[in-house]
């Protein structure tokens, strides 16, 4: 799903109860948002990738808060509250990927097991829960490059959820 524009936060923690009373987690959204002044608090979200294409943006997880400059990309990971903040003296557009668990397992999975294994039962997750360290890591080049075909689709108003998928897996692939 790709979003230009923040959801209503009610809106947001009624689907996110429903989803997950319904077994069904977080979906794959992809935010790419212009915006001044926005305040998202306490948002308990899944692996989340937040990212400026200009301006900044201050996240925070816990005690941990930064701010993300456009050559950076913060990381929370799935369960994790976080907040979001987007200052109000200049517009930023904000470019956050957002990865609904099943998704996120499904691709590790699909690295770390024997293809026999896969087979014998392919929609069983195996893997053991996936996190990384909350903090800055830089854009190189081929991250870069890897984000600018989801940026491209989602700039364009395309809407195949199955391209997106396919885009991002080998974002996932270079994170894990």
């Amino acid at each position: 799903m790709i979003r230009h524009q923040f959801p209503d936060l009610t809106w947001l923690r009624s689907q996110v109860a429903t989803r997950f009373q319904q077994a069904q987690g977080w979906p794959n959204v992809v935010l790419l948002v212009k915006s001044t002044g926005c305040y998202r608090p306490n948002i308990k979200g899944p692996l989340s990738l937040f990212m400026n294409v200009k301006g900044q943006s201050q996240c925070s997880v816990a005690q941990h808060g930064v701010t993300i400059p456009e050559t950076h990309y913060f990381i929370t990971n799935p369960g994790e509250a976080y907040t979001l903040q987007i200052p109000e003296n200049s517009t930023t557009e904000t470019f956050n990927i957002h990865v609904g668990e099943r998704f996120l397992e499904q691709v590790f999975d699909g690295l770390v097991l024997p293809s026999d294994r896969l087979l014998e039962n392919p929609f069983e997750v195996k893997s053991s829960p996936i996190s990384f360290f909350n903090r800055l890591y830089p854009k190189d080049a081929v991250f870069n490059g890897l984000l600018n075909q989801v940026y491209l689709h989602a700039h364009t108003g395309f809407t195949d959820e199955l391209l997106l998928e396919e885009q991002l897996v080998p974002i996932l692939v270079y994170l894990l």
